[in-house]
């Protein structure tokens, strides 16, 4: 922190980030009216909401979702998506980490364990979080003949995969056999500017698709993410085969 501060920083907000601190920090410095203050940011409620979904993520013991839904505002298709993010980088975290560590590329494994706990923070894995932590302190107090607490991390880590598993499965039900209506909804949602666009591409890309069609929706979700609407509303008019 004090460092941040040497160097000209007006605030310093630690990682794992929290919503509703990042805003009344923002506040603090971006207007003269006082900060809100950092209260617990309800789930979004509307009639989307899935139930089956919060049903699931309720069940999870290795990660509090409360407080992973928390930190980043209540929203639940940004939360999901943060926690199959969560699986497809961070998976391997641990063993890369134990590899750079053996080949001696000291900054490489510590790197690893950072942004595991990083991650691990913003998604509630607060266990994993821990573990990692003092993995990562370890290390940088000089202790690099061995990842710290390497097992149990993996053990860990590999429990709240499994956890983050059944987020998929629970979007492949809800997907199928909606492909369709999924589409009409997409292609409303770009004619409108709207970018939950992403949120439905997620749930038509978990549903079963040819090759094609998989294609035609990531060049869609590209276009999204460039603010090209005009490119993606084109692409997705000449959309055929969804059930």
């Amino acid at each position: 922190i004090q460092h941040a501060m040497d160097v000209g920083m007006d605030g310093f907000i630690a990682k794992p980030i929290e919503a509703s601190q990042l805003f009344a920090t923002m506040a603090k410095w971006i207007t003269p009216r006082v900060p809100m203050a950092a209260t617990p940011t309800p789930v979004e409620q509307n009639d989307e909401v899935d139930e089956a979904l919060m049903k699931t993520l309720a069940s999870f013991t290795n990660i509090d979702t409360h407080d992973g839904l928390n930190r980043i505002g209540g929203s639940l298709p940004m939360y999901t998506k943060l926690l199959k993010r969560f699986a497809t980088n961070q998976k391997e975290a641990v063993d890369k980490a134990v590899l750079a560590l053996s080949e001696d590329r000291h900054d490489d494994a510590i790197r690893f364990i950072h942004t595991l706990k990083s991650s691990a923070g913003s998604i509630g894995a607060i266990g994993l979080f821990e573990l990692s932590k003092a993995s990562e302190a370890e290390m940088r107090s000089g202790n690099l003949s061995s990842v710290m607490h390497a097992e149990e991390m993996k053990g860990l880590l590999n429990a709240v995969l499994n956890e983050i598993s059944l987020v998929s499965i629970n979007a492949k039900q809800n997907a199928a056999g909606d492909q369709k209506e999924l589409l009409v909804k997409l292609r409303e949602q770009l004619k409108h500017f709207d970018t939950a666009a992403e949120d439905t591409i997620e749930m038509l890309l978990a549903s079963s698709l040819s090759e094609a069609q998989r294609s035609s929706l990531e060049d869609v979700s590209r276009c999204i993410e460039q603010y090209d609407f005009d490119q993606a509303q084109s692409l997705c008019q000449h959309m055929e085969g969804f059930q």
